[in-house]
C-alpha cells in the first residue's frame, strides 16, 4: 500500500503555470491516499485563478494574511499547509514546478521505507530535462562524484521545489519556516534525522523547474538577459513532443504568458 501524502504549494499570482503543475500532478502521481495543499497570501483571487482552483474539486486551499511582506509570505505558507497537512509525508514544491515522471511517488517512497529516511531532498536550483546536449553531459559527470548521503562536511540549504520530509521530523529539529527560514543539511544532522540528496541528473529525470520561472510571470525580471534566457527555456520546454502529448490543451494560456513576457521586455 503506498504512503499518504501531504502535497504542499506556496502559491502567489503565477496560475498559468500553477495549472500547469496540479494537472502534472493528478496525471503522474501512482494511486494512494493524498492531497494537495495550496496556500496564497492574496487579498482576492482573480477570475482565472478561480477557475484554476475550480478544475481540482480535492485541492484544498488555504490563505494567511495579505499584509505581510513578500519576503515572509512563502515562510508563513509553508507553515501553514504543514499544520494543516492531515499526513505524515510531505511533499513541498513550487507553483512551478512540474513532474513529468509516472509513479514518481511509488519510487520515491519506496526508496525512502527501504532506506529508513527521514527525507529526500536536492541542492540542484534547476531541474530541465530540456537543457542543452553539453550541459547534461556535465550532469551525467557530476552525477559521478554525487553523495547521496551527505556526510559531517556536508552543509547548505535545501531547495524548495523538491522536498519530501515526514512531519515528525520537523517536529523533532522544532523548525519553523517563519522563524529559521531557509531549512538546511545542518537541521537534519542536529537533530539525528536521516537525509538522502538528489543529484541534478536524479531530480531532472523525475520533474522540471527552472529557478525565477515565478519571478518572471509575475513581472518581476527586469533584466532582459536573464528574461530572454528564461523565455527561452520555457519555449523549449513547450515544444516538446512529450510535453506538447500530455500537456497540449493547456497551451493556449502557456502561450498568452509567453506573448506578456515577450511584449514586457520586447524579446
Amino acid at each position: 500500500m503506498q504512503h499518504p501524502i501531504s502535497i504542499i504549494i506556496p502559491y502567489h499570482r503565477t496560475p498559468s503555470v500553477t495549472r500547469v503543475a496540479l494537472h502534472a500532478l493528478q496525471r503522474f502521481t501512482s494511486e494512494c491516499e493524498r492531497e494537495i495543499i495550496l496556500v496564497h497570501h492574496q487579498q482576492e483571487l482573480s477570475v482565472e485563478e478561480e477557475i484554476m482552483i475550480g478544475e481540482f474539486p480535492d485541492l484544498k486551499v488555504f490563505a494567511i494574511d495579505p499584509s505581510l511582506p513578500e519576503a515572509e509570505a512563502q515562510s508563513a505558507c509553508l507553515d501553514r499547509a504543514i499544520d494543516e497537512a492531515a499526513h505524515e509525508h510531505l511533499v513541498l514544491i513550487q507553483g512551478d514546478t512540474i513532474i513529468l515522471k509516472w509513479g514518481w511517488n511509488e519510487e520515491i517512497f519506496s526508496f525512502m521505507k527501504e532506506a529508513e529516511l527521514d527525507a529526500i531532498a536536492t541542492q540542484a536550483s534547476e531541474a530541465n530535462p530540456c537543457r542543452v546536449w553539453y550541459r547534461r553531459m556535465g550532469d551525467i559527470w557530476q552525477e559521478l562524484f554525487h553523495k547521496r548521503s551527505p556526510d559531517k562536511k556536508s552543509s547548505g540549504p535545501l531547495q524548495l521545489h523538491f522536498l519530501i520530509v515526514k512531519k515528525s521530523a520537523l517536529q523533532k529539529m522544532a523548525f519553523r519556516f517563519q522563524q529559521q527560514k531557509t531549512l538546511t543539511i545542518e537541521h537534519f544532522q542536529r537533530s539525528d534525522s536521516k537525509l538522502n540528496l538528489l543529484s541534478m541528473q536524479e531530480v531532472t529525470s523525475l520533474l522540471w523547474h527552472i529557478p525565477q520561472t515565478i519571478r518572471l510571470l509575475q513581472g518581476e525580471v527586469r533584466d532582459q538577459a536573464i528574461a530572454h534566457d528564461l523565455w527561452e527555456k520555457w519555449r523549449t520546454f513547450w515544444s516538446d513532443p512529450f510535453i506538447l502529448e500530455h500537456f497540449s490543451p493547456l497551451s493556449d494560456s502557456m502561450e498568452q504568458a509567453f506573448r506578456d513576457i515577450a511584449n514586457q521586455h520586447a524579446l
